[in-house]
């Protein structure tokens, strides 16, 4: 069996029905995890040499799954 992590995120401000979207697929922990921070970093403008929590700094929540896949 194949793992795969599936980074979703949750925006409660979003004008459309369903406010949760998958951004992408990865095999492992880690790219998901610096998928998600390059994405905040872009969309909300974060300096690179900002080094506080990303995640406090999006209004969005983001959720990485973990799916064994066959």
């Amino acid at each position: 069996m194949n793992v795969v992590y599936v980074l979703e995120m949750y925006d409660p401000h979003d004008s459309n029905e369903n406010q949760s979207r998958i951004l992408n697929i990865f095999s492992t922990m880690e790219k998901a995890i610096e998928y998600r921070n390059r994405y905040i970093r872009e969309e909300y403008e974060i300096e690179d040499t900002f080094d506080g929590d990303l995640l406090r700094e999006s209004d969005a929540e983001f959720f990485i799954d973990k799916y064994q896949v066959l």
